[in-house]
This record gives structure tokens, sequence and C-alpha cells, in this order.
């Protein structure tokens, strides 16, 4: 599939998209709802592919409440696919899924219902193949580097609807994604792809 520059696929109605082969994005491919890119085992995105997707997610509006987030997307890019991420280049307001705005990160330990959102960066925390010990979380903040399928936590603006919609912005990932964990450590991870993953083929494929 060839996505030319200016064109735009908008997938509403909760649908699928799938790529079985070569894929090269320098369009734009807007995941509503729960749309999804689903690239098979074959499917070969085009590393000079400098457009990019817009995945929607929904997370807890609650100020006190921590979100689990993995973002299936990198940064834009022409030239190397599976990049390491930020939360501040990848994730976006998405109260209006039409418009994502960048998000208001303020400093604090509360964020607020403002337009666009306000998410105190303090609570962005990873916990990356280290001992069980509570304090071993890290503080990444928004613009700590993350490697794809690395989780973060971060908490709502408060909003006083109990769901938040933020839009992933970015390079879509493909292919084979390893993140290393030694023995007995622990590791915050996620779906690193547009789509949804089989859980359980997950946890067999890794069991060692």
């Amino acid at each position: 599939m060839i996505l030319h520059p200016g064109a735009t696929i908008y997938m509403n109605n909760d649908t699928k998209l799938q790529n079985d082969w070569y894929l090269l994005i320098d369009g734009v491919i807007d995941l509503m709802g729960r749309s999804q890119l689903v690239q098979t085992i074959n499917s070969d995105l085009e590393p000079t592919s400098d457009g990019w997707i817009e995945r929607d997610q929904q997370g807890s509006s609650n100020l006190f409440n921590y979100n689990y987030w993995s973002s299936p997307v990198g940064p834009i890019n022409g030239s190397v696919n599976n990049g390491n991420y930020t939360v501040a280049s990848v994730m976006r307001d998405g109260t209006n899924p039409a418009s994502p705005t960048t998000i208001n990160w303020v400093n604090g330990y509360n964020g607020s219902p403002t337009a666009p959102i306000s998410v105190a960066r303090y609570w962005i925390y990873k916990f990356q193949n280290i001992a069980a010990t509570y304090a071993n979380w890290t503080q990444v903040l928004e613009t700590g580097t993350l490697s794809p399928s690395q989780g973060y936590t971060m908490k709502g603006s408060g909003a006083a609807s109990p769901k938040q919609n933020y839009t992933f912005i970015g390079k879509p990932y493909n292919g084979i994604i390893t993140n290393p964990i030694s023995a007995n450590n622990l590791n915050l991870s996620g779906n690193p792809y547009a789509s949804a993953i089989d859980a359980d083929k997950f946890i067999d494929d890794n069991v060692t």
C-alpha cells in the first residue's frame, strides 16, 4: 500500500486497515475510535515514510488514578523505523478527536481540565528491567526517552468526564520489537502496535 503526500485515510466505525506486504506512508492514516492498523508478519514499513498515523486511546480523567500507557508510534521521520520516543513527542489531547492538540504539561502534582488539558509531568514514571522494589520506579517526565514497548505511568487532568481521549501521533511501529529482561527482574511493558495483540500468545512466546 502506498499513501501519497497530502492524502488522508479516515478509519471510522471501529474498522480495520490491514497491510500484508509493502507499506509506504507519506500521508496520514487517522484511526478514529477503536479502528486499527493491522500489520501482518510480512508487512514491511518503508523506512523513508515521513507521514504518520493518529491513534485514539482512552484513559481515566481522575487526578489520583494512574493510567498505564505505551506508545504505538515513534517520532515522525523519513529515515528509520522503530525509533525511541518521548511522551511529549507522540501524545496529544484528543478531547476533540478531529483536531488533537498539544498537552499542557505542568509542574506540581495535579493537572486541570483546561483547553487543552493540563497534565502533571511529575507522575510520568517507567519501570524497566529492574528488581521488584517499589523504589525502583524511574521518573522520566514528558521529555525522557522511552523505547518501543516500554510503558509509562501518567495521571489525568481532573476533567468531569470519567474518560479522557488521547491521540498518539507518529510513525507506526512495525515488525519485531525486542526489550530484553533479566531473570527475576520486572518490566512495565505495553503493546507497541496500532492494533490489538493476542495476550495469550505474547505470554507463551516470552515464557522464558
